[in-house]
């Protein structure tokens, strides 16, 4: 790893640059074997789950390596595999309504007033028995709060749930080396790294909790390099041809277009876009998928490296140059399903001023706050040359 003072080659960007070499067969066959496992049968429970069963848990961390010659002294290959599963649910704890509050409209002993009593002072009429009826409810918004699962616990924090957190991470890496000639050699390698990640939720799908995702990732990278050596021994020439593609993202795990059938309206309609608005009730945990996912990206990155080296006496000349093309995609989606926000004002005894109850708004649909946006669907395409050269003294 080079921090500081690198040299020309290594432009472009700041900070660190790393180098990696991967290892190349030898005559010998060589290789290794490992494996990595943990499970909850050997773990303690832990202090916010006390009372209920553990939650599972399981990693298992395995894979190898092996290489050895394929044509003795001239052609080698080496090729190493890891995989990493795991599969675990944790503890959280979250606040949510009960059903007489969230589908029936009761929200005793709270006092909350009508808004559409408002007189000419501001001043508006309470709901009688603090009770919305059934008819003032806002169609869309109560088929959301019926998302909200029962209490099952008491306290403030009246719901535990044990939500599942995944992943699958494998990587492989294959090189292949070619002496063709004394003087001549090549070396061929090709990455692979497949990464997939369910991340924890407050609630239960859909409901979600405003958490959920999803993020996955696949890097391919390939590399074909050249190395000539001169007759006299000190000049030494390598050309290098790359191509790597990332693509992945940020995504909800529900693969239907739930807010289509919920009804919401004004939504931008891409086939990608799948799950429901997010509901943010003050003091509640939100309901509905989290925003800016889907977050789709790729990057393509070609390169092309050729660097000249001669060692003449005390000095040392490097030169060469790198010619690169960047192409970068991003589909990013903000707010495009809607992200509604209630605070319970509407509801107050003066709508507008003082606090009423933000799960009352929510079931008469007056939020305090809406984002909505339309996704951001750009490319970026980019192509850049860099000469280099440094003389050195031995």
């Amino acid at each position: 790893m080079e921090t500081h003072n690198f040299s020309a080659e290594f432009g472009r960007g700041g900070g660190a640059v790393i180098q990696v070499t991967t290892k190349s067969g030898t005559n010998p066959f060589h290789g290794t074997l490992f494996e990595f496992l943990r499970n909850d049968r050997l773990d303690a429970n832990n202090f916010l789950n006390s009372g209920r069963a553990k939650p599972p848990f399981r990693q298992d961390q395995f894979g190898g390596t092996a290489g050895g010659p394929l044509i003795k002294n001239r052609m080698f290959f080496f090729a190493s595999y890891q995989g990493t599963y795991i599969r675990e649910k944790l503890t959280r704890l979250s606040r949510v309504p009960t059903p007489a509050a969230a589908t029936a409209g009761n929200l005793s002993p709270a006092a909350i007033f009508d808004p559409a009593t408002q007189d000419a002072a501001g001043q508006s009429t309470a709901f009688p028995g603090n009770t919305i009826p059934a008819a003032r409810f806002d169609p869309v918004a109560i088929r959301m709060l019926r998302l909200y699962p029962e209490p099952n616990r008491s306290g403030v924090q009246n719901f535990v749930y044990n939500t599942p957190r995944n992943l699958n991470d494998r990587q492989f890496d294959n090189r292949f080396d070619w002496r063709v000639k004394d003087r001549d050699s090549l070396f061929v390698r090709y990455s692979l790294n497949n990464y997939y990640r369910l991340e924890p939720g407050t609630l239960p799908m859909p409901a979600s909790g405003g958490d959920t995702a999803v993020r996955t990732s696949v890097a391919h990278t390939g590399v074909l390099n050249w190395t000539h050596v001169f007759a006299n021994g000190r000049m030494v020439n390598e050309a290098r041809v790359s191509y790597s593609r990332l693509t992945g993202g940020i995504d909800t795990p529900t693969g239907t277009q739930l807010w289509k059938e919920f009804v919401f309206r004004g939504s931008f309609d891409r086939p990608d876009i799948n799950g429901l608005p997010l509901f943010a009730v003050t003091g509640y945990a939100s309901v509905g998928d989290r925003s800016f996912a889907p977050d789709p990206r790729k990057n393509d990155i070609g390169q092309l490296v050729e660097a000249f080296n001669w060692n003449a006496g005390r000095h040392s000349l490097r030169f060469g140059g790198n010619l690169r093309q960047f192409i970068q995609y991003t589909g990013i989606t903000n707010f495009a399903r809607g992200q509604y926000s209630f605070n319970g004002q509407f509801t107050s005894a003066r709508a507008g001023t003082g606090v009423g109850d933000p799960l009352a708004d929510a079931l008469i649909g007056l939020t305090n706050t809406a984002r909505l946006s339309t996704p951001l669907d750009t490319r970026q395409p980019s192509l850049a040359t860099k000469p280099t050269c440094r003389i050195t003294s031995r």
